[in-house]
């Protein structure tokens, strides 16, 4: 009797005994999720009974206190979502943005399909034209008047296109009495009508396809200049790609060093009592350099600089222009030289001397004359985008036919170039040229014209004016060429 009523005491103690040691493991062991098990009275484990337990009477104190726990753990469990609705809510998140990075992830797979364009200055088009071509000496739009040496230097078919408009059948011809050379000038004025009328169509039925920036590409491409190339009489000369290629990096005009990027001067130190001094607010406005105890220059008129720069300023800093990538280029096939003139260009081209090629893959086209850069039609425009582009690339072209003249100063070298900037129908045709200021060598973008396409007389005169510039770089750009690489050649079987 009396050892029954000792293991009944044993039992409820050790229910006590449970509650007190396995619950708090329960809780800092985490939830688990079972909710009903822990509102339940658990199942005692089976243990040896001592000799303490048997004489301890049982605690029915420690029996309430379980309770006041079980409650309190049944409340804090009510205020934690359940396990499920957690994992449910996971993966719905997780599902979600599984679709979002799919979504993205296709969009930018689309727009890796689209032909992939050069770090074109479109966006802040104003300030990359203040802060990086003006800087490095390229002036967009500045010069409206031409100087009388650039004018003269203009075909003078091309004079009288843009002096009268409205004559176009002029526009074409030529002062030789040549028979030949009037045949086939009939021959090109009628073609030239022909690609008008074509173009003119094509830039009518694209004018209502906001953005269709390819197939305007396409279309100047392939119904225009292309075809103007292919004419008989200039077909082994000129070269027309729209391969997009990218220029080398050695044509751009050096960028100016920021006065912000160079070392401060070293300034002695001074002695630290004079480092100290009572500033009253007129010294504080003075636009003076003092020496602080860094022995580092500091303007007290303006807020301290981070010695790092941000990336903002970074891109302030970084005045160097867009490496030029033009959409169409136009220049002297490589077949049109003879072995000695080729092998004579590779050979500067080789030692950095006349980059003829200005491509970093070179090809088959030597000296570009013409660069084509075009736009589709957006909300906001970027035809000044259009324009930052050629400039840049019209520099590098000047500069390639700089150093060629180099190499010869006594001859008559190429001195200009000529570009075309689109966007949708309109139309601009610019001509960069080199002249010396105060000192100083200055790059000129200068317009010439403008036309919008969709209408026929605008599409005739534009197709015109190529045409007479493609005659230009045959029966002037390219003797001139041949010229120098002649005198040096003749120089060294000379010195030979």
């Amino acid at each position: 009797m009396k050892r029954a009523r000792c293991e009944s005491n044993s039992a409820a103690r050790q229910g006590c005994t449970f509650a007190q040691n396995s619950m708090p493991e329960n809780v800092e062991r985490g939830y688990t999720g079972k909710h009903r098990r822990l509102a339940s009275k658990p199942t005692p484990p089976s243990r040896t009974l001592s000799s303490s337990d048997v004489v301890q009477p049982p605690q029915t104190c420690q029996q309430v206190d379980w309770a006041t726990r079980a409650q309190s753990i049944a409340a804090w469990i009510s205020t934690i979502p359940s396990y499920s609705e957690s994992a449910g809510s996971s993966t719905g998140n997780t599902t979600q943005a599984s679709d979002t990075m799919s979504d993205s992830s296709r969009l930018r797979n689309k727009k890796t399909q689209i032909r992939s364009r050069s770090c074109s200055p479109n966006k802040k088009s104003s300030q990359y034209r203040n802060t990086v071509l003006k800087p490095t000496k390229i002036f967009v739009d500045v010069v409206h008047t031409l100087p009388p040496d650039i004018e003269a230097l203009l075909p003078s078919g091309l004079r009288n296109l843009l002096d009268l408009p409205h004559s176009l059948p002029t526009s074409v011809t030529t002062n030789t009495e040549d028979s030949e050379k009037s045949a086939w000038t009939r021959e090109l004025a009628e073609n030239v009508r022909q690609l008008a009328a074509v173009y003119r169509d094509e830039c009518r039925e694209l004018a209502g396809k906001p953005g269709s920036e390819p197939e305007y590409r396409t279309h100047l491409y392939g119904d225009v200049v292309e075809k103007l190339a292919r004419f008989s009489p200039w077909r082994r000369t000129l070269m027309a790609n729209c391969s997009d290629k990218s220029w080398l990096t050695g044509l751009k005009p050096p960028a100016l060093t920021p006065i912000l990027s160079l070392p401060w001067p070293s300034l002695a130190a001074r002695p630290q009592e004079n480092m100290l001094q009572e500033f009253t607010p007129a010294s504080l406005n003075s636009n003076i350099m003092r020496v602080v105890p860094s022995s580092e220059p500091s303007n007290l008129a303006s807020p301290p600089t981070c010695t790092e720069a941000s990336e903002s300023s970074v891109s302030n800093l970084d005045n160097t222009i867009t490496t030029p990538k033009p959409d169409i280029t136009v220049g002297i096939s490589r077949e049109a030289f003879s072995d000695d003139h080729a092998n004579l260009l590779e050979y500067w081209q080789a030692s950095n001397l006349v980059f003829s090629d200005p491509h970093a893959t070179q090809g088959d086209m030597r000296c570009p004359f013409l660069i084509i850069e075009a736009k589709g039609l957006v909300t906001h425009g970027n035809l000044i985008g259009a324009q930052n582009q050629a400039a840049g690339g019209g520099a590098c072209a000047i500069r390639l036919l700089a150093s060629l003249a180099a190499q010869d100063p006594k001859v008559d070298a190429p001195r200009i170039v000529f570009s075309c900037t689109t966007e949708g129908a309109i139309h601009e045709l610019w001509i960069h040229f080199q002249m010396a200021d105060e000192n100083h060598s200055k790059q000129h973008m200068a317009c010439l014209g403008a036309w919008r396409t969709t209408l026929d007389r605008h599409a005739n005169e534009f197709v015109a004016a190529l045409a007479l510039i493609f005659s230009w770089g045959v029966d002037v750009f390219y003797p001139q060429i041949k010229q120098v690489l002649d005198r040096v050649l003749d120089a060294n079987r000379v010195a030979s």
